[in-house]
């Protein structure tokens, strides 16, 4: 029984002389090929890093947009707080009113 290593390697010169194999050794072939060239492979993982980075700029860009809704919803608080201060201030105001 050979090793895995000699096993690709016998698929990959019997996929080199014979082009009429299955489909699978065809696509097996072109794996190869692909991961036996390090720039190629090198590339891939560089772009699997870069999808990745684009997520996590998503995903950061998501915390801020939640950070967004939570200051506005403060802004909010604050606003409503104001607007308790204003009726407080207007009842207080109320007596002096009525008493003229």
């Amino acid at each position: 029984m050979p090793d895995s290593s000699h096993r690709i390697g016998s698929l990959y010169s019997h996929n080199h002389h014979h082009h009429h194999n299955h489909q699978y050794q065809s696509h097996f072939f072109i794996l190869n090929k692909l991961l036996r060239n390090p720039f190629l492979s090198i590339n891939f993982i560089n772009f699997i890093n870069f999808i990745n980075f684009i997520n996590f700029i998503n995903f950061i860009n998501f915390i801020n947009f939640i950070n967004f809704i939570n200051f506005i919803n403060f802004i909010n608080f604050i606003n409503f707080i104001n607007f308790i201060n204003f009726i407080n201030f207007i009842n207080s105001i109320n007596p002096l009113i009525l008493s003229h």
